[in-house]
């Protein structure tokens, strides 16, 4: 059996992250038994597992620190009960030290998009852009520091996410430059901005992270997938999720808007 063949049975059985999982098989000699146990001593084992009530909807979480030089790759399967409504209600402590990350997300229309060499080939095979709000929840004391290589080591998942209305992506030139130069507005409905940023901080044009998660996937034998959801990474920081806020996050460019919003109690 190959180490993706063991990663993903490992999964299947616990849950855990690919990270944990490799991590697991390469401290226990490939077997499969004592991973599942060393995971369980970790705590890193689910309480329970999910592929029994597993939905297709599927995201794929990427992290880059400021220099682009550290990157990983998270494909999570969402149940639906994870996934808010656009303008939905949540609770605010839904998790311990809970978050919130104003985000980019795109929807594969076709599996070919694995063997897309060039950005108008990416975008042929890419069906929406839209943007995306995920509430992550860190493992940390609210006195801790936090930065890149703890998020990854603490397998950090987004627990929570809603998705905006999609902007259909076209194949050419033109798009591709308008990509680059989305204004994203992340605010308060009472109109106070938390934050502007451009597009172009993913890699200076979303397609550039595409280009990237293809190719690692391609040697990962990772394959993608109609309708599958792919993150992108956050367009600016991360926020403490606040309760009784209501908040608004915007994308401005195509000479339109699409925008996504969550309240909290």
């Amino acid at each position: 059996m190959s180490s993706m063949e063991l990663i993903k049975k490992l999964r299947d059985a616990t849950g855990s992250g690919i990270v944990d999982c490799k991590k697991a098989l390469s401290e226990n000699n490939n077997d499969i038994d004592a991973s599942v146990k060393w995971l369980r001593e970790k705590g890193i084992l689910k309480a329970q597992k999910k592929q029994d009530r597993e939905t297709n909807e599927g995201v794929v979480s990427f992290y880059n620190n400021e220099t682009y030089t550290d990157f990983t790759v998270c494909k999570i399967k969402c149940e639906t009960d994870f996934v808010a409504k656009n303008d939905d209600f949540i609770n605010s402590d839904f998790a311990y030290r809970t978050f919130i990350e104003p985000d980019m997300l795109v929807v594969i229309k076709s599996s070919e998009i694995m063997n897309a060499k060039s950005s108008l080939a990416i975008l042929a095979n890419l069906k929406t852009i839209h943007p995306f709000i995920e509430l992550p929840s860190l493992p940390f004391t609210k006195d801790t520091i936090v930065n890149g290589n703890m998020l990854v080591a603490s397998n950090m998942l987004a627990t929570k996410m809603v998705m905006g209305k999609g902007i259909k992506v076209e194949s050419n030139e033109e798009f591709l430059s308008q990509l680059a130069n989305i204004k994203t507005i992340f605010k308060y409905k009472n109109g106070q901005i938390i934050q502007e940023a451009m597009s172009s901080n993913l890699m200076k044009n979303p397609i550039n992270v595409l280009k990237w998660l293809i190719n690692d996937f391609n040697e990962k034998g990772i394959k993608l997938k109609a309708n599958d959801r792919i993150s992108l990474g956050s367009v600016g920081k991360l926020y403490p999720l606040q309760s009784g806020k209501s908040y608004l996050y915007t994308f401005k460019g195509f000479g339109q808007s699409s925008s996504v919003s969550i309240n909290t109690n």
